[in-house]
């Protein structure tokens, strides 16, 4: 993910950026899926509301928040060095978390 964004920085045309956006989400959406997949089979039935519940909201206020930050570096830094940036912070998340094994699947 981390690397796709950075592709995002190197586009120069919206065609390209079409086809990228394309890619990228027939690449992603079968881990979104699967994230699903698992979250409704694992949570028991009596919490399964709640759960999803708590990560819209979650969801929806990291949104918030998030937006507000782009807003802001948007003011003071240029489209290819945000992208890269976050490219770059997805990657090394990406690193920090299969070298931990946070998640013990």
């Amino acid at each position: 993910l981390g690397v796709s964004v950075i592709g995002f920085a190197k586009m120069d045309s919206s065609v390209s950026l079409i086809i990228w956006s394309f890619l990228m989400g027939v690449s992603i959406s079968p881990s979104f899926i699967l994230t699903e997949t698992l979250l409704q089979k694992n949570i028991p039935e009596d919490f399964r509301g709640r759960v999803f519940s708590a990560r819209e909201a979650l969801t929806k206020s990291s949104f918030l928040a998030f937006s507000l930050v782009a807003a802001f570096a948007d003011a003071f830094l240029t489209k290819g060095a945000i992208l890269i940036m976050i490219g770059l912070f997805l990657a090394l998340l990406g690193v920090v978390l299969e070298r931990t094994k946070w998640a013990n699947l």
